[in-house]
Protein backbone atom coordinates (compact mmCIF):
# COMPACT_ATOMS: atom_id res chain seq x y z
CA UNK A 1 0.00 0.00 0.00
CA UNK A 2 1.46 3.58 -1.18
CA UNK A 3 2.07 6.02 1.44
CA UNK A 4 0.20 9.06 1.20
CA UNK A 5 1.74 12.23 -0.22
CA UNK A 6 0.77 14.38 2.93
CA UNK A 7 2.58 12.44 5.37
CA UNK A 8 5.72 12.47 3.31
CA UNK A 9 5.87 16.12 3.22
CA UNK A 10 5.95 16.36 7.18
CA UNK A 11 8.46 13.31 7.64
CA UNK A 12 10.98 15.21 5.23
CA UNK A 13 10.41 18.40 7.38
CA UNK A 14 11.26 16.00 10.61
CA UNK A 15 14.15 14.97 8.87
CA UNK A 16 15.60 17.82 7.87
CA UNK A 17 15.22 19.95 11.34
CA UNK A 18 16.83 17.02 12.71
CA UNK A 19 19.87 17.14 10.44
CA UNK A 20 20.13 20.92 11.24
CA UNK A 21 19.81 20.34 15.47
CA UNK A 22 22.58 17.50 15.04
CA UNK A 23 24.79 20.02 12.97
CA UNK A 24 24.37 23.23 15.16
CA UNK A 25 25.04 20.90 18.24
CA UNK A 26 28.29 19.45 16.16
CA UNK A 27 29.28 22.73 15.82
CA UNK A 28 28.68 23.97 18.92
CA UNK A 29 31.39 21.13 20.63
CA UNK A 30 34.02 22.46 17.35
CA UNK A 31 33.68 25.89 18.75
CA UNK A 32 32.97 25.63 22.42
CA UNK A 33 34.24 28.33 24.53
CA UNK A 34 37.70 27.35 26.24
CA UNK A 35 37.02 27.45 30.46
CA UNK A 36 40.76 28.85 31.54
CA UNK A 37 42.68 27.08 34.35
CA UNK A 38 42.65 29.32 37.50
CA UNK A 39 45.46 31.99 38.72
CA UNK A 40 45.70 33.16 42.43
CA UNK A 41 46.52 36.55 42.36
CA UNK A 42 48.84 36.48 44.96
CA UNK A 43 50.75 33.55 43.50
CA UNK A 44 51.60 35.99 40.36
CA UNK A 45 55.55 37.47 40.94
CA UNK A 46 56.04 38.45 37.46
CA UNK A 47 54.42 40.14 34.18
CA UNK A 48 55.71 40.62 30.98
CA UNK A 49 53.60 43.15 28.72
CA UNK A 50 54.96 43.51 25.32
CA UNK A 51 53.32 46.02 22.40
CA UNK A 52 55.11 46.34 19.23
CA UNK A 53 59.49 45.84 19.90
CA UNK A 54 59.14 46.98 23.27
CA UNK A 55 58.58 45.02 26.62
CA UNK A 56 58.07 45.61 30.20
CA UNK A 57 58.38 43.56 33.16
CA UNK A 58 56.72 44.62 36.08
CA UNK A 59 58.34 42.10 39.03
CA UNK A 60 57.70 41.52 42.54
CA UNK A 61 59.92 41.74 45.59
CA UNK A 62 59.50 41.45 48.48
CA UNK A 63 56.09 42.20 48.09
CA UNK A 64 56.19 45.40 46.35
CA UNK A 65 56.34 45.37 42.62
CA UNK A 66 58.83 47.46 40.45
CA UNK A 67 59.62 47.61 36.97
CA UNK A 68 62.47 45.57 35.75
CA UNK A 69 65.42 46.13 36.09
CA UNK A 70 65.90 49.87 36.55
CA UNK A 71 64.11 48.64 40.08
CA UNK A 72 61.23 51.92 39.43
CA UNK A 73 58.50 51.59 42.23
CA UNK A 74 55.08 51.23 40.64
CA UNK A 75 52.26 52.78 41.32
CA UNK A 76 49.62 49.87 42.81
CA UNK A 77 46.54 51.99 42.11
CA UNK A 78 47.74 50.78 38.14
CA UNK A 79 48.88 47.03 38.61
CA UNK A 80 46.61 45.95 40.73
CA UNK A 81 43.98 46.20 38.38
CA UNK A 82 46.02 44.27 35.90
CA UNK A 83 46.15 41.46 38.41
CA UNK A 84 42.78 40.84 38.97
CA UNK A 85 41.83 41.00 35.50
CA UNK A 86 45.14 38.10 34.54
CA UNK A 87 43.76 36.19 37.53
CA UNK A 88 39.54 36.06 36.88
CA UNK A 89 40.06 36.04 33.20
CA UNK A 90 37.20 34.71 31.74
CA UNK A 91 35.77 33.81 28.05
CA UNK A 92 32.56 34.63 27.48
CA UNK A 93 31.42 34.14 23.80
CA UNK A 94 33.41 33.19 20.46
CA UNK A 95 34.16 36.59 17.95
CA UNK A 96 35.57 35.05 15.02
CA UNK A 97 37.65 32.58 13.34
CA UNK A 98 41.51 32.84 13.22
CA UNK A 99 42.61 35.41 10.71
CA UNK A 100 41.66 38.59 10.47
CA UNK A 101 43.60 40.07 13.80
CA UNK A 102 44.42 43.51 12.58
CA UNK A 103 40.60 43.92 12.66
CA UNK A 104 40.23 43.18 16.50
CA UNK A 105 43.59 45.46 17.46
CA UNK A 106 44.72 41.81 18.19
CA UNK A 107 47.61 41.87 15.13
CA UNK A 108 51.46 42.27 15.87
CA UNK A 109 51.24 45.97 15.81
CA UNK A 110 48.30 47.30 17.45
CA UNK A 111 47.94 43.75 20.01
CA UNK A 112 49.13 43.79 23.46
CA UNK A 113 50.63 40.45 24.60
CA UNK A 114 50.71 39.44 28.21
CA UNK A 115 52.42 37.34 30.67
CA UNK A 116 52.13 36.33 34.23
CA UNK A 117 54.74 34.24 35.59
CA UNK A 118 54.86 32.30 39.12
CA UNK A 119 58.45 31.15 39.86
CA UNK A 120 59.53 31.51 35.84
CA UNK A 121 56.51 29.38 35.22
CA UNK A 122 54.38 30.80 32.67
CA UNK A 123 51.16 30.34 33.95
CA UNK A 124 48.85 32.64 31.93
CA UNK A 125 48.87 34.03 28.43
CA UNK A 126 47.03 36.35 26.02
CA UNK A 127 46.60 38.84 23.92
CA UNK A 128 44.69 41.85 24.23
CA UNK A 129 42.63 43.58 21.56
CA UNK A 130 40.56 46.51 21.50
CA UNK A 131 37.50 47.30 23.57
CA UNK A 132 34.06 45.48 22.24
CA UNK A 133 31.04 47.30 21.06
CA UNK A 134 29.32 46.08 24.16
CA UNK A 135 31.66 48.59 25.88
CA UNK A 136 31.79 45.54 28.57
CA UNK A 137 33.50 43.11 26.22
CA UNK A 138 37.64 43.41 25.24
CA UNK A 139 38.36 40.95 22.28
CA UNK A 140 41.16 38.68 23.16
CA UNK A 141 43.16 35.68 21.96
CA UNK A 142 44.54 33.44 24.21
CA UNK A 143 47.74 31.07 23.76
CA UNK A 144 47.94 28.31 21.35
CA UNK A 145 44.25 28.36 20.10
CA UNK A 146 43.67 30.87 16.57
CA UNK A 147 40.23 32.16 17.62
CA UNK A 148 39.09 35.60 19.08
CA UNK A 149 37.11 35.60 21.72
CA UNK A 150 35.07 37.88 23.81
CA UNK A 151 36.35 38.65 27.22
CA UNK A 152 34.39 40.04 30.44
CA UNK A 153 34.79 43.47 31.43
CA UNK A 154 36.61 46.12 28.94
CA UNK A 155 40.43 45.97 30.23
CA UNK A 156 42.10 46.99 27.14
CA UNK A 157 43.53 50.73 29.12
CA UNK A 158 44.85 48.81 32.15
CA UNK A 159 47.88 47.34 29.61
CA UNK A 160 48.16 49.36 27.13
CA UNK A 161 50.61 51.86 29.39
CA UNK A 162 54.03 53.57 29.39
CA UNK A 163 56.50 53.01 31.75
CA UNK A 164 56.30 56.04 32.66
CA UNK A 165 52.77 56.05 33.70
CA UNK A 166 53.57 52.77 35.71
CA UNK A 167 55.36 54.49 37.77
CA UNK A 168 55.04 55.89 41.48
CA UNK A 169 54.98 59.22 41.29
CA UNK A 170 54.79 60.28 44.66
CA UNK A 171 56.96 63.61 45.28
CA UNK A 172 55.87 64.62 48.99
CA UNK A 173 53.71 63.49 51.66
CA UNK A 174 53.30 65.72 54.77
CA UNK A 175 51.13 66.03 57.36
CA UNK A 176 50.29 70.09 57.82
CA UNK A 177 49.78 70.10 61.38
CA UNK A 178 53.66 68.78 61.77
CA UNK A 179 55.36 71.54 59.79
CA UNK A 180 56.74 74.18 62.31
CA UNK A 181 58.90 76.42 59.74
CA UNK A 182 59.17 76.66 56.44
CA UNK A 183 62.13 78.47 54.33
CA UNK A 184 61.07 79.57 50.98
CA UNK A 185 64.14 80.41 48.66
CA UNK A 186 63.35 82.90 45.57
CA UNK A 187 64.35 85.31 43.61
CA UNK A 188 67.77 85.78 45.32
CA UNK A 189 66.00 85.86 48.74
CA UNK A 190 65.79 83.62 51.50
CA UNK A 191 62.13 84.20 54.17
CA UNK A 192 61.92 81.73 57.35
CA UNK A 193 58.83 81.78 58.92
CA UNK A 194 58.43 80.49 62.09
CA UNK A 195 54.75 78.71 63.30
CA UNK A 196 53.52 80.93 65.99
CA UNK A 197 50.87 79.36 68.51
CA UNK A 198 48.44 82.12 69.71
CA UNK A 199 48.14 82.59 73.33
CA UNK A 200 45.84 80.45 75.25
CA UNK A 201 45.43 77.84 71.88
CA UNK A 202 46.74 74.60 71.84
CA UNK A 203 48.56 73.16 68.89
CA UNK A 204 47.30 69.68 70.14
CA UNK A 205 46.74 67.14 67.00
CA UNK A 206 43.19 66.49 66.23
CA UNK A 207 41.87 63.28 67.99
CA UNK A 208 41.03 60.24 65.53
CA UNK A 209 37.13 59.23 64.78
CA UNK A 210 38.08 56.11 66.77
CA UNK A 211 39.44 57.93 69.76
CA UNK A 212 36.86 58.60 73.25
CA UNK A 213 36.32 62.64 73.17
CA UNK A 214 36.88 63.67 76.63
CA UNK A 215 35.25 67.29 76.09
CA UNK A 216 31.69 67.54 76.49
CA UNK A 217 29.05 67.35 73.65
CA UNK A 218 28.39 71.10 73.74
CA UNK A 219 31.90 72.50 74.05
CA UNK A 220 33.21 73.49 70.44
CA UNK A 221 36.83 73.64 70.03
CA UNK A 222 38.50 76.09 67.87
CA UNK A 223 39.25 75.29 64.26
CA UNK A 224 43.16 74.01 64.19
CA UNK A 225 43.94 76.57 61.52
CA UNK A 226 43.07 79.44 63.81
CA UNK A 227 44.86 78.08 66.48
CA UNK A 228 47.98 79.77 65.08
CA UNK A 229 50.12 82.26 63.01
CA UNK A 230 53.43 82.65 60.66
CA UNK A 231 56.21 84.93 61.46
CA UNK A 232 59.50 86.49 60.27
CA UNK A 233 62.57 85.73 63.17
CA UNK A 234 62.40 89.50 63.06
CA UNK A 235 59.05 89.01 64.31
CA UNK A 236 57.19 89.97 60.65
CA UNK A 237 53.54 89.23 60.08
CA UNK A 238 53.42 86.76 57.48
CA UNK A 239 49.90 86.38 55.02
CA UNK A 240 49.07 83.28 56.54
CA UNK A 241 46.50 82.42 53.71
CA UNK A 242 49.67 82.31 51.04
CA UNK A 243 52.24 79.79 53.45
CA UNK A 244 49.76 77.63 54.13
CA UNK A 245 48.35 77.13 50.42
CA UNK A 246 52.00 76.08 49.66
CA UNK A 247 52.09 73.59 52.31
CA UNK A 248 48.61 72.08 51.40
CA UNK A 249 49.70 72.12 48.07
CA UNK A 250 52.47 69.92 48.76
CA UNK A 251 50.58 67.49 51.37
CA UNK A 252 50.14 64.73 48.57
CA UNK A 253 52.57 66.16 46.04
CA UNK A 254 52.82 64.11 42.73
CA UNK A 255 55.20 64.63 39.91
CA UNK A 256 53.96 64.53 36.16
CA UNK A 257 56.40 62.59 34.69
CA UNK A 258 60.10 61.82 35.41
CA UNK A 259 63.50 62.87 33.08
CA UNK A 260 64.30 59.89 31.94
CA UNK A 261 69.07 59.98 31.62
CA UNK A 262 68.99 62.42 34.16
CA UNK A 263 69.82 62.03 37.84
CA UNK A 264 69.54 64.87 41.20
CA UNK A 265 73.37 65.54 40.52
CA UNK A 266 72.83 66.67 36.83
CA UNK A 267 70.05 68.94 37.86
CA UNK A 268 72.53 70.90 41.07
CA UNK A 269 74.51 71.69 38.26
CA UNK A 270 72.25 74.76 37.98
CA UNK A 271 70.51 76.90 40.67
CA UNK A 272 67.19 76.63 41.85
CA UNK A 273 64.60 79.02 41.00
CA UNK A 274 62.86 78.45 43.45
CA UNK A 275 63.79 75.96 46.55
CA UNK A 276 61.07 74.91 49.93
CA UNK A 277 62.06 73.67 52.88
CA UNK A 278 59.56 72.08 55.16
CA UNK A 279 60.29 71.49 59.01
CA UNK A 280 58.73 68.64 60.92
CA UNK A 281 59.08 65.60 61.79
CA UNK A 282 61.87 65.80 59.86
CA UNK A 283 63.07 68.10 56.76
CA UNK A 284 61.34 67.82 53.69
CA UNK A 285 62.94 69.57 50.33
CA UNK A 286 61.25 70.58 46.96
CA UNK A 287 63.73 72.29 44.59
CA UNK A 288 62.52 73.47 41.13
CA UNK A 289 64.67 74.76 38.19
CA UNK A 290 64.23 77.03 35.43
CA UNK A 291 62.01 76.03 32.66
CA UNK A 292 62.67 73.13 30.22
CA UNK A 293 62.81 73.94 26.58
CA UNK A 294 61.44 70.61 25.18
CA UNK A 295 60.82 67.92 28.13
CA UNK A 296 59.39 64.86 26.07
CA UNK A 297 61.71 65.90 22.84
CA UNK A 298 57.99 65.98 20.71
CA UNK A 299 57.16 69.11 18.46
CA UNK A 300 53.83 70.26 19.15
CA UNK A 301 51.45 69.74 16.20
CA UNK A 302 50.03 72.79 14.54
CA UNK A 303 47.12 74.55 16.86
CA UNK A 304 48.47 72.65 19.89
CA UNK A 305 50.56 74.70 22.45
CA UNK A 306 53.72 72.79 24.19
CA UNK A 307 53.01 72.53 27.64
CA UNK A 308 55.41 74.02 29.72
CA UNK A 309 57.35 71.92 32.51
CA UNK A 310 59.80 72.65 34.99
CA UNK A 311 62.70 70.20 35.89
CA UNK A 312 62.17 69.87 39.83
CA UNK A 313 63.69 67.62 42.61
CA UNK A 314 62.05 66.43 46.17
CA UNK A 315 63.87 64.66 49.16
CA UNK A 316 61.44 62.14 49.33
CA UNK A 317 62.29 60.80 45.63
CA UNK A 318 65.36 59.64 44.12
CA UNK A 319 64.57 60.89 40.96
CA UNK A 320 64.60 64.13 39.35
CA UNK A 321 60.92 65.43 37.21
CA UNK A 322 59.20 67.39 35.44
CA UNK A 323 56.03 69.58 36.96
CA UNK A 324 53.57 71.34 34.62
CA UNK A 325 54.14 75.17 34.55
CA UNK A 326 50.13 75.31 36.22
CA UNK A 327 51.52 73.58 39.00
CA UNK A 328 54.34 75.35 40.13
CA UNK A 329 52.36 78.85 39.62
CA UNK A 330 50.73 77.38 42.78
CA UNK A 331 53.86 76.92 44.63
CA UNK A 332 56.50 79.93 43.30
CA UNK A 333 55.31 83.22 44.85
CA UNK A 334 56.47 87.01 45.34
CA UNK A 335 58.36 87.35 48.37
CA UNK A 336 56.49 90.47 49.01
CA UNK A 337 53.36 88.46 48.66
CA UNK A 338 54.26 86.56 51.48
CA UNK A 339 54.81 89.53 53.95
CA UNK A 340 52.05 91.28 55.45
CA UNK A 341 52.26 95.23 54.29
CA UNK A 342 51.89 97.14 57.32
CA UNK A 343 48.93 99.49 57.65
CA UNK A 344 49.76 103.16 58.15
CA UNK A 345 48.79 104.69 61.28
CA UNK A 346 46.58 107.19 60.40
CA UNK A 347 47.15 111.26 61.74
CA UNK A 348 45.26 112.45 64.88
CA UNK A 349 42.66 114.74 63.24
CA UNK A 350 43.42 118.41 64.49
CA UNK A 351 40.29 120.09 66.46
CA UNK A 352 38.45 122.22 64.87
CA UNK A 353 37.74 125.61 65.94
CA UNK A 354 33.88 126.50 65.47
CA UNK A 355 33.09 129.94 64.35
CA UNK A 356 30.32 131.46 66.29
CA UNK A 357 27.09 131.57 64.34
CA UNK A 358 25.70 134.60 62.66
CA UNK A 359 23.28 137.28 64.96
CA UNK A 360 24.59 135.87 68.52
CA UNK A 361 27.24 137.58 70.55
CA UNK A 362 30.41 136.73 71.70
CA UNK A 363 30.32 136.47 75.85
Amino acid sequence: MSIKKEYLIPAGIIVVLLGYLIFRQNDQVHYKIPELEPVKKESIDKVEITRGDKTLRLVKKEMQWTIDPQGYPTNMEKVDPMLNTISNLKLTDLAARSGAYAKYDLDKENGVQVKAYAKDKTIREFVVGKMAQTYGHTFVKIKDDDNVYYARESFRSQFDLKMDELRNKSALNIDPNEITEVTYQNDNQTFVFTKKVKPGSSMTPIPSQTSTPTASPDSKPAPQDDNFTWETPGGQKVVKSQVDAIIAELKEFNCDEYIEGKTKEDLNADTPICTVKLKGRKDYTLSIFKKAESPTGAKPTEGEAQEEKYPAFSSENPYPFYLNSWRVNQIMKKPEDLIEKEEKKAEPAKAKTELPKAGTKKK
